[in-house]
């Protein structure tokens, strides 16, 4: 689910169901939305990835 906008690069952030941040693109009406991400990418802290099924 989005919690919130990340500044300046149109991505927003949610959590996991085990409370990890995950950060992707997409529109702010995402935010409050649950959705379906894909993780691409891992680091120390955030994980990075991309909605499935636009």
């Amino acid at each position: 689910m989005g919690e919130g906008k990340i500044k300046g690069n149109g991505k927003i952030y949610g959590r996991t169901m085990n409370n990890k941040i995950v950060i992707y693109e997409a529109d702010l009406d995402k935010i409050g939305v649950p959705v379906k991400i894909r993780i691409e990418s891992v680091s120390a802290g955030p994980l990075y990835g991309e909605i499935v099924g636009r």
